[in-house]
């Protein structure tokens, strides 16, 4: 009896293919990334009693190169390397310059009124400061 071999994107193993699917995806609450791109920069999300906070990989930037919304309830973070008008004959060039977007859905209990954002070092660091939602409780009368 032949058994079909199931075939996986890139030639990898399955469980590397379910994983990658699975859990290679911007999320933040369960909501997968809009624009899927391979430079997108590495992301630390950290949650305390107090606040998320999010930590991006994106060393070469400047902070006037990075872009921060919030539409829909989603964190739109994008940086675009500002391109230089000098002509420079590189002989080798590993720098990437590359543009990029992540897209976070946003937590009922974000105060996105106080959201700060700091770059340092190579790091964004986007705080995303939690609110205490409204407790709404009603009485049921039985008649």
């Amino acid at each position: 009896m032949k058994v079909a071999k199931h075939t996986t994107p890139n030639n990898g193993s399955l469980m590397n293919w379910i994983f990658d699917d699975v859990f290679m995806r911007d999320s933040f609450n369960g909501v997968q990334s809009k624009k899927e791109n391979t430079s997108k920069p590495k992301t630390n999300i950290i949650e305390t009693e107090k606040s998320f906070k999010l930590e991006l990989a994106a060393p070469g930037y400047h902070k006037e190169e990075f872009s921060i919304d919030i539409e829909n309830k989603n964190l739109k973070i994008s940086g675009k390397k500002k391109s230089s008008k000098e002509k420079i004959n590189f002989r080798m060039k590993e720098f990437e310059s590359n543009s990029f977007e992540r897209v976070f859905a946003l937590s009922e209990n974000t105060d996105i009124q106080n959201i700060n954002a700091e770059y340092t070092n190579g790091i964004l660091q986007i705080t995303l400061p939690k609110k205490e939602l409204e407790r709404k409780s009603l009485e049921i009368k039985i008649k």
